[in-house]
């Protein structure tokens, strides 16, 4: 893993809390799954700061038959870009 993805990581895991508090503070609810998050919206807005579990959101996000929008690539990965156009 390279010094600059070490830093990204360390940098969201201090914020992460924080940015919880105040989300909690303005009455969203913070869920621990995409199962627990699908019971409860119409549809998602996927933004997160690390792309590499996009493809898995993605896909449980369509298999629910929700609308998605979708703020960064798909997949983080090559691999991952080639196995969602290998699954359709």
């Amino acid at each position: 893993m390279s010094r600059g993805r070490i830093e990204r990581i360390l940098k969201f895991t201090f914020r992460c809390s924080e940015y919880t508090a105040e989300m909690n503070e303005l009455g969203v609810e913070i869920t621990d799954s995409m199962d627990t998050l699908l019971e409860r919206v119409e549809m998602v807005l996927l933004k997160t700061n690390d792309d590499r579990p996009h493809l898995e959101q993605v896909l449980a996000v369509l298999k629910a038959g929700m609308p998605i929008f979708i703020d960064k690539p798909v997949a983080g990965a090559q691999r991952s870009r080639k196995s969602r156009r290998s699954s359709r």
